[in-house]
């Protein structure tokens, strides 16, 4: 199976040097080689996840499995600092589904919360609320109409 290493930036194929035998599992597989059969960090979430294993004794090759819905890619990198490079640059894009779904938890659970204290959406704005942004909505609204009267008024003269 070809797989990829990453070495400072550079992305090559490789062949695996995990070994697979008929009814292999996961945790059997990598402690064959030397791995820990649990990921010492996972970033993201379904479905989108890499997990990084680590070898007994800490050393080289790291292995990072990358789960996109349906596929797995094996990543090997060689060296810490080649890890630590892989970190800096691979993992916010993992996160930022994972940062955009708590974000919409958040705002909802915080929507709910001013509905029930304010009896409506936080999107409205009200005079008792924000009196000045509900001024200024209302100036707003007033000058569009006198626009679209405007307009409409020339338009009608020609």
């Amino acid at each position: 199976m070809i797989v990829w290493k990453y070495h400072r930036g550079e992305w090559t194929e490789t062949e695996d040097p995990l070994v697979w035998n008929k009814d292999d599992e996961w945790k059997t597989v990598l402690s064959r080689a030397g791995y820990y059969d649990f990921p010492a960090v996972t970033y993201g979430q379904e479905p989108c996840v890499a997990e990084l294993y680590m070898k007994k004794g800490d050393e080289p090759p790291y292995l990072i499995t990358f789960s996109l819905s349906d596929s797995i890619e094996h990543v090997y990198i060689d060296d810490l600092p080649s890890l630590m490079q892989w970190v800096r640059d691979y993992t916010p894009l993992l996160l930022l589904q994972q940062i955009a779904d708590e974000q919409e938890e958040l705002l909802t659970l915080f929507g709910r919360a001013f509905r029930a204290w304010h009896g409506h959406s936080y999107t409205n704005v009200c005079p008792v609320c924000d009196p000045n942004q509900f001024k200024k909505q209302q100036e707003t609204h007033q000058r569009l109409m006198e626009m679209r009267k405007t307009k409409q008024r020339s338009e009608a003269e020609r």
